[in-house]
């Protein structure tokens, strides 16, 4: 059971939980395929496959891109 003590914060909710383990798992496998070698010409550009797959998150999400963040709403949009 968690305590408090300086410089800790309580544990997430299971909702929390179970979307900051959706999140890492779908980035970290990913990047571990690479890192790893594991794409091999299966993809010729990396960086657009993680910007798809961050793009997917966002939607799954349903998050909306600041009104002043071009740069995501361009990535958004590709």
């Amino acid at each position: 059971m968690w305590t408090p003590s300086a410089g800790t914060t309580p544990p997430l909710p299971p909702a929390g939980l179970a979307l900051a383990l959706r999140l890492w798992g779908r980035m970290h496998g990913l990047v571990a395929l690479e890192v790893y070698g594991h794409l091999g010409p299966r993809s010729l550009r990396p960086d657009g496959l993680y910007h798809a797959e961050i793009r997917g998150l966002i939607r799954s999400l349903r998050l909306l891109a600041s009104p002043g963040d071009s740069t995501l709403s361009t990535q958004l949009a590709g």
